[in-house]
């Protein structure tokens, strides 16, 4: 794209779509009213109280939450692994193999698509399980597995694929941080949790960004690359602890529906 318009075009473009998509936003999206934790069951502002701090002592109320705290730093190990390997370290270690800027864009491109799969499957194969925490705890391992793969594995042509395929695919056990997180609390604050969760998630990525920058020479091989980036699946092997941490490690799990009695017989 770059050969056909110049860095600030491609950027006024995105701006544009940006200001775009809000205003379709604006136009068709409603407010949900009448249903729990929804615009008419939010807590509203106590009289004469201040906004930010509300906004500061509803995140506090939720910071309190042990289960919100473990959700947020599980969730931001899994996608701040797949921020940092998806922007800046997928392209530059494909290139490390010898492989071309457009063929490691593409192998890259795989990993979003695995996380355009793996993000909604979290919550489907929680839910199947009916367990929220064992569910979070594999994801990561095999996200470890699959972001080890990528950085001392051989990754090009079909193995490449699969393997950031992989990486994008696991990287949506973050979802279950924000379910978890989510219904850890009272329905009506129900956002704060989430905004929790996402900024940690981006807290993450970006330490996954600068940490290993700071390791590297000018012009980094690919050992050198191998030597900086072990702290990404060690990052997520730390995730699958927290999620241990989290109470009642199998809390979804059903219980079974009990029988009815028999009529007594008079």
């Amino acid at each position: 794209m770059l050969t056909v318009v110049s860095w600030q075009q491609l950027l006024t473009a995105f701006g544009a779509f940006g200001v775009l998509l809000t205003v379709v936003f604006i136009v068709i999206v409603r407010n949900p009213v009448g249903a729990a934790g929804t615009i008419a069951g939010a807590q509203p502002l106590r009289p004469g109280a201040n906004l930010l701090a509300e906004i500061l002592s509803r995140l506090g109320s939720c910071v309190a939450n042990s289960r919100v705290v473990w959700s947020a730093l599980f969730a931001g190990t899994s996608f701040g692994t797949m921020l940092a390997v998806g922007v800046l370290w997928g392209p530059r270690v494909q290139q490390a193999h010898g492989v071309s800027p457009g063929v490691a864009a593409t192998l890259t491109a795989a990993a979003w698509l695995g996380l355009a799969v793996g993000a909604p499957l979290a919550n489907v194969l929680s839910d199947h399980f009916h367990s929220r925490t064992w569910p979070a705890s594999i994801g990561l391992m095999l996200q470890a597995a699959a972001v080890t793969a990528f950085i001392y594995g051989p990754t090009n042509g079909a193995a490449g694929l699969v393997v950031m395929f992989g990486v994008g695919l696991f990287a949506g056990t973050h979802m279950l941080g924000f379910t978890i997180a989510g219904e850890s609390v009272s329905p009506t604050l129900i956002g704060s949790p989430s905004a929790i969760v996402n900024g940690c998630c981006f807290i993450v990525g970006g330490l996954l960004v600068a940490i290993p920058s700071y390791h590297l020479p000018d012009a980094p091989t690919l050992a050198d690359f191998r030597s900086a980036l072990w702290i990404m699946p060690v990052t997520l092997l730390v995730g699958a602890l927290c999620t241990l941490r989290l109470p009642g490690a199998i809390s979804r799990r059903r219980q079974p529906t009990p029988r009815a009695l028999p009529h007594p017989v008079g």
